[in-house]
C-alpha cells in the first residue's frame, strides 16, 4: 500500500463542513519517486467503488485502526486534470476538531491510499524517464499534517505500508543488516560442516582394522554422524 499527498483547495461548511481538492494530478512531472499518474488509472477502482455500494472512508492520518479516525466520507471522481475529492466530514468531535484545523489552514493536505496493479516505466517529453502508474485500487483519502520540512513529508507521503506496516528506509537496512548476518552464519556453518566431515571415516576405511574388535554400536553411531551432517550440509546449501 502507498501514499501520496496533494493539497486541500477549499472548504465548505454546508452540514457538517467539508473540503474538496484533487487527491491526486495526471500532470508529466514526476514525484520524488519518479512516478506519474496515467488519465484513467482510476477508472476500474472508482467503478468497483460505485458498484459496491459504500461511500470512500475519509480517514485522519490513514489511521485505519481506531474508528474515531474514520471521519467522514469522499465522493471521488475522475477528470482531465485528475481525481477530484469532495470530502464531507461527519458530525463527530474528533472530525469536527479536523475541520476546524483544515478550515484555519493548519491543515493542508489530502492524501489517498492505493495499491499498484499496473504500472510501466515511460519517457516523457525532453527525455524525462518515469515510472508510470496505469490502475491503481484506491482504500481511503485523508487528511494529513504537513510537516515543517517538505522534504520530510513527500518521503512521509510516499512510505509503502501493507496493513500498517511501513517499510522505510530505516527499517529497509534493517533488513539488509539481517541478510548479511544470515550469510555470514550460513559461511560459518559450511566451514563447521567441513570440518565435522574431516573428523569421519571415508566408507570402506581399514582404520578401526587390526586391533580388536568395533565396539557395538559404533558403526551404527557413525552412520548416524555422517547422516546428521549429511542433513547440516544439505541445509546451508
Amino acid at each position: 500500500m502507498r501514499f501520496k499527498e496533494t493539497p486541500i483547495e477549499e472548504t465548505t461548511e454546508e452540514g457538517s463542513g467539508g473540503f474538496t481538492g484533487y487527491a491526486a494530478t495526471f500532470d508529466r512531472e514526476p514525484d520524488s519517486y519518479g512516478d506519474v499518474v496515467a488519465k484513467g488509472a482510476f477508472a476500474d477502482t472508482l467503478k468497483a467503488w460505485e458498484e459496491s455500494g459504500r461511500p470512500v472512508p475519509l480517514l485522519y492520518g490513514h489511521n485505519m485502526e481506531d474508528p474515531d479516525y474514520n471521519i467522514g466520507t469522499a465522493v471521488l471522481s475522475e477528470d482531465d486534470t485528475g481525481l477530484l475529492a469532495t470530502a464531507t466530514f461527519d458530525g463527530t468531535p474528533k472530525a469536527q476538531r479536523v475541520r476546524e484545523l483544515v478550515k484555519s489552514g493548519r491543515l493542508r493536505k489530502m492524501s489517498f491510499a492505493y495499491d499498484v496493479v499496473d504500472e510501466a516505466p515511460v519517457e516523457l517529453e525532453g527525455g524525462v524517464k518515469a515510472n508510470e502508474l496505469r490502475k491503481l485500487d484506491l482504500y481511503e483519502v485523508s487528511v494529513v499534517l504537513v510537516p515543517a520540512n517538505s522534504h520530510a513529508e513527500i518521503v512521509e507521503a510516499k512510505s509503502r505500508a501493507k496493513y500498517g506496516a511501513t517499510i522505510s528506509k530505516a527499517t529497509g537496512e534493517e533488513i539488509k543488516a539481517a541478510v548479511e548476518s544470515l550469510e555470514t552464519i550460513k559461511k560459518e556453518a559450511a566451514s563447521a560442516a567441513k570440518a565435522l566431515s574431516a573428523l569421519m571415516p571415508d566408507e570402506g576405511s581399514d582404520a578401526d582394522e587390526g586391533e580388536g574388535e568395533e565396539e557395538p554400536g559404533s558403526a551404527n553411531s557413525q552412520a548416524k554422524s555422517s547422516e546428521l551432517i549429511d542433513k547440516i550440509t544439505n541445509l546451508i546449501s
